[in-house]
């Protein structure tokens, strides 16, 4: 398989969340030289997923799928194009997964916490629950949350107990 290449700045993609599946496929379908291309796909996606799991770390499996994605093109296992469409679909995916806050009528810190929370399975009551304590929790956190709560260990201990003190009484 051949390596994938940088790709030059004056045909980057800007914006995936604005471009249609399908005319990216034709796009791609008309260019000559498909694996600069594909890298600058690439880094646009990794580099959105790499905002997105910033906001909620429980949106690393996407990142975890585009190595996959790319460790299947260097292996030989998929071709150039193959490579193009799972870069596509992924790209689809992670508009999904930016809308869910707002499907879900949740902030998308509310959301982050909800993900922590949720567990599989659940009904439309337990959700609705989970939102709220999602909602409940951030409140709380609100105060605990100032700047370096990660370097001392008291305020860090200060948002674990916010946070498990809440998920319990649900």
């Amino acid at each position: 398989a051949l390596p994938i290449y940088a790709f030059p700045k004056y045909a980057k993609v800007r914006d995936l969340s604005s471009m249609d599946a399908e005319k990216l496929r034709t796009f791609f379908a008309k260019i000559e030289n498909k694996n600069a291309q594909a890298e600058s796909l690439k880094n646009e996606i990794q580099s959105r997923i790499e905002d997105m799991i910033k906001r909620n770390r429980k949106r690393e499996q996407f990142l975890t799928r585009l190595y996959k994605l790319i460790d299947n093109y260097n292996s030989g296992n998929e071709d150039v194009d193959q490579l193009i469409d799972g870069l596509i679909n992924l790209a689809r995916q992670l508009d999904e997964e930016e809308s869910r806050a707002t499907t879900l009528g949740l902030s998308e810190n509310e959301l982050a916490i909800f993900d922590l929370l949720r567990k599989e399975n659940l009904n439309s009551d337990e959700i609705l629950e989970v939102k709220s304590a999602s909602k409940e929790i951030l409140d709380r956190l609100k105060a605990r949350l100032v700047p370096g709560w990660r370097d001392f260990d008291p305020l860090r201990s200060g948002v674990k107990t916010t946070i498990e003190g809440r998920s319990e009484e649900h």
